[in-house]
């Protein structure tokens, strides 16, 4: 988190039979750039991740921390140590639904407050539970500029203006949002689901504690009860979305 991001770098990428410019990395050492690809694409010229996505289909926006990696994130020193110091811990059985939802056509967009510098070990610890591959959403954090307010920025505020904005790039597709109980999961997506009905069609909550009916029935007022379920065990969700 202190180290230098390699800002400025130009970055080209081979598509098809074309060299195409992204532009230069900012100084958190990234960029995004919007290009067409005229050409075929050959995988085997492509080394990268790269998640194509239809018009129309379902997409599963899933939250990382206590849904389906035990983070513990309202005990703080618990998540610290599990976040630098042991070893990440899958939600049992949480795999397994996510590759049959993978095989009956969902894709994935994983979700975190979890800085983007943790994303390598986060990858890995996907590719060792075999997690099915999808986008990676995290938080912008650098000691040296502005982002490092971002830390203290609420997590649900920040899930609510990255969620929002895949809705409404894709609004033809049909959204499953799946969540836990320790944070604002439920009020988040109680909220997009009101305000997005025609795309939010399930909510799934992880149940890990502290919470109450109540809470629940305030969190998915004016919902369908089809629409959202809370779950203890992973086994209880549905296999095929």
């Amino acid at each position: 988190m202190l180290a230098d991001n390699t800002r400025g770098h130009s970055i080209a990428v081979t598509a098809g039979r074309e060299i195409v410019e992204l532009g230069k990395t900012k100084p958190n050492g990234r960029l995004r750039t919007r290009i067409i690809v005229q050409a075929p694409l050959h995988h085997e010229r492509m080394p990268l991740d790269i998640h194509f996505l239809t018009p129309e289909g379902v997409s599963v926006i899933s939250d990382i921390d206590d849904t389906i990696r035990v983070s513990h994130v309202h005990k703080r020193a618990a998540l610290l140590r599990g976040t630098f110091v042991e070893p990440f811990r899958a939600v049992q059985g949480m795999a397994d639904v996510y590759r049959a939802w993978s095989a009956s056509g969902a894709q994935f967009h994983y979700l975190s407050a979890t800085p983007w510098q943790l994303y390598v070990p986060i990858a890995a610890f996907f590719d060792r539970h075999g997690f099915p591959k999808g986008t990676f959403h995290l938080r912008d954090f650098r000691w040296r500029d502005r982002s490092v307010l971002n830390v203290l920025s609420s997590p649900e505020r920040y899930k609510r203006r990255t969620i929002e904005p895949l809705l409404q790039q894709l609004p033809r597709r049909t959204f499953v949002l799946v969540g836990d109980s320790g944070q604002h999961d439920p009020e988040v997506f109680g909220e997009l689901a009101r305000r997005y009905p025609r795309q939010v069609r399930r909510v799934f909550i992880r149940d890990v504690g502290r919470s109450t009916t109540a809470r629940y029935r305030a969190a998915f007022s004016g919902l369908d009860r089809a629409a959202w379920q809370v779950f203890s065990d992973p086994a209880t969700l549905p296999k095929i979305l």
